[in-house]
C-alpha cells in the first residue's frame, strides 16, 4: 500500500493582453495534499532453483483519493489577481479508479544483475467527477547492474513511456496557460538513469537514481524535462 503525500509547485509568467508581449511578471501557484491512495500485490509467478532468475506479477489499484479541484491566485493578463482551478497538471489526483498492471524480469549472475519491466497505468473510468481522465499509459525499462560489495550496487538504467492526451475536459480549468489545455499532456519520452544502492546495515537500503532525457516528443505544447533525481529508503520487516 502507498499513500504518497505530494507538493507541486509552478512558476508562471503573465503578459499584458489577450496576446501581448508585455510581461506583467511572474507569480507561484502550489498544492499540496494527500495523492491517490495505491494498493496491490506482487506476485512471484517464476523463480528457478537457483533463485537468478525470476518473474513477478504487479496487480495494484489506485484510489481517486487526491484532490482535482485546487485552487489558487493566478496573475491575469488584466494585471489582477484571480482564484482560479489550477491547471490539470498541479492537481494531486487523477479522478478515476485507475488500476496499474505490470510483469517484471529481473536476473543475476555473481556480481551481475539484469532485468526488464512493463507497467500499464490504465483508467478504469471514462471521466471523473468533473469530467476529463488522463490517458491510457504504458512504460517500459531495462536495466543492468554491477555488486562492488555486497553492499554496494551500481546501475545503468533505460526506461522510455508513451501516454495519450488528457480526455474530456474540465470548464473551470480554462485561460490562455499551455497547462490548461487538455491537448498539451502525454507524449513519448526516453531516458538513460544512473543508480547506486548502499545497505548500511541489514534490510535496510538507501538508492539514489538520476535519469536525464535522450528522447523527447510530447503531445502539444509543453517544456522539456530536464532531468529527474530520485532519493528512497527502504527498510524490511520480519
Amino acid at each position: 500500500a502507498l499513500a504518497p503525500l505530494i507538493r507541486k509547485k509552478t512558476v508562471l509568467e503573465t503578459f499584458a493582453g489577450p496576446v501581448g508581449t508585455t510581461s506583467l511578471g511572474t507569480n507561484t501557484v502550489t498544492s499540496e495534499g494527500l495523492g491517490d491512495i495505491k494498493f496491490g500485490t506482487i506476485v512471484k509467478a517464476y523463480s528457478s532453483d537457483d533463485y537468478n532468475h525470476n518473474v513477478l506479477i504487479d496487480a495494484v489499484l489506485s484510489a481517486p483519493t487526491g484532490s482535482i479541484t485546487k485552487e489558487d491566485y493566478n496573475l491575469t493578463p488584466m494585471n489582477t489577481k484571480e482564484k482560479t482551478r489550477l491547471a490539470y497538471g498541479m492537481q494531486l489526483g487523477s479522478g478515476t479508479w485507475d488500476a496499474l498492471l505490470g510483469v517484471v524480469y529481473w536476473g543475476k549472475q555473481n556480481q551481475w544483475g539484469w532485468g526488464a519491466q512493463y507497467l500499464a497505468t490504465i483508467p478504469l473510468e471514462s471521466e471523473n467527477s468533473e469530467g476529463w481522465r488522463f490517458g491510457d499509459k504504458h512504460e517500459g525499462t531495462a536495466w543492468v547492474s554491477y555488486e562492488w560489495q555486497p553492499d554496494l550496487v551500481t546501475s545503468l538504467r533505460l526506461r522510455g513511456e508513451t501516454q495519450d492526451e488528457i480526455h474530456g475536459i474540465d470548464p473551470k480549468i480554462y485561460g490562455p496557460g499551455l497547462g490548461a489545455n487538455p491537448d498539451n499532456y502525454g507524449g513519448e519520452r526516453v531516458e538513460i538513469g544512473f543508480g547506486i544502492n548502499w545497505m548500511p546495515a541489514v534490510a535496510n537500503n538507501l538508492s539514489l537514481e538520476v535519469l536525464v532525457p535522450i528522447h523527447q516528443d510530447r503531445n502539444g505544447v509543453q517544456a522539456e524535462h530536464e532531468f529527474s533525481v530520485a532519493l528512497s529508503w527502504r527498510t524490511g520487516f520480519f
